[in-house]
């Protein structure tokens, strides 16, 4: 096989050898996000075609299409958020790293595709209501405070807590064990996250080395 030949494989068949083999190690919730933008969008319309035929331009103009009008999934009805779409930007790049991968598309055709910083699939601009939406609000003290009230009388005020007095995920402060608190040092160490695995929660690693990490509890939590 040429290593810097392109093939007539078809997207679906790279997405197909892509699910059995290499999404192994691809976490459930992400499995089931690339399979929804498979099923309901990718595949009915680029699927059958060889992908040396899909273009850098055509792909941009169908990003363009999911964020300002939609697709027929949902009738055209409504474009999709930004974040959404970005989903769709990350499947293509996935696909065609997986391809060069495995020697179905040349160096040259992947390079137009995800690197050449003139060429490569980009998202779509902002509208200016998304660029407004990018602000970040905060809850004043009075807010924290009068939520924290709410909260008290119920069995949610310790993950409140956590989560306030941390900066801790959802998934990371239900993933906590006992054993994860350090009494003496007056620490907690995030260790794993509680994730849905419908219809079981499951107990899983920290989703990036990153994450995890010991926090100092501060004394009013202590």
């Amino acid at each position: 096989k040429n290593p810097d030949a392109d093939t007539n494989i078809k997207l679906k068949d790279v997405y197909k050898h892509y699910m059995e083999f290499g999404s192994i190690e691809k976490r459930p919730g992400t499995l089931r996000k690339q399979e929804s933008i498979w099923d309901n969008h990718v595949g009915p319309t680029f699927g059958n075609r060889p992908m040396v035929s899909i273009g850098v331009g055509e792909l941009k103009n169908y990003l363009i299409q999911l964020y300002h009008k939609g697709s027929p999934y949902n009738k055209f009805e409504k474009g999709y958020e930004y974040s959404y779409v970005e989903g769709f930007l990350k499947f293509f790049y996935l696909m065609w790293g997986y391809a060069r991968r495995m020697y179905w598309i040349s160096r040259d055709t992947y390079r137009t595709m995800c690197e050449d910083k003139k060429m490569r699939l980009e998202m779509p601009k902002k509208t200016d209501e998304d660029v407004f939406d990018t602000y970040i609000e905060t809850y004043t003290r009075d807010e924290i405070q009068r939520i924290g009230e709410r909260l008290k009388s119920t069995n949610l005020y310790t993950a409140f807590l956590l989560g306030y007095y941390l900066g801790v995920r959802i998934s990371e402060c239900f993933g906590l064990m006992w054993h994860d608190i350090d009494w003496d040092a007056h620490t907690i160490s995030i260790e794993r996250q509680l994730l849905m695995d419908s219809p079981h929660r499951i107990l899983s690693q920290c989703k990036t080395a990153a994450a995890r990490r010991t926090i100092d509890i501060p004394d009013k939590l202590y």
